[in-house]
């Protein structure tokens, strides 16, 4: 992620979410990356599911999402 390497990071999240490993920021941090990636449906899931767990900030980063989600749609017009 660190280095801007969004799929490289998803995939490599996706094994750890398959091994059982995750905590509430990695999802939140999945979040982000599909959020650069501009897969705001998917930015959208994956930080309602860092809500779930516990992971406060994710509030935020969700209303900013729908908001660049809106943007996004307007300026691909």
């Amino acid at each position: 992620y660190n280095q801007a390497d969004y799929k490289g990071f998803i995939f490599y999240s996706d094994y750890a979410l398959k091994t059982g490993w995750y905590n509430s920021q990695l999802y939140y941090d999945r979040g982000s990356a599909y959020e650069r990636l501009h897969e705001y449906s998917k930015a959208k899931k994956e930080y309602k599911r860092a809500l779930k767990k516990g992971y406060y900030p994710a509030q935020s980063a969700l209303e900013n999402c729908k908001k660049r989600q809106i943007a996004w749609k307007k300026a691909k017009k």
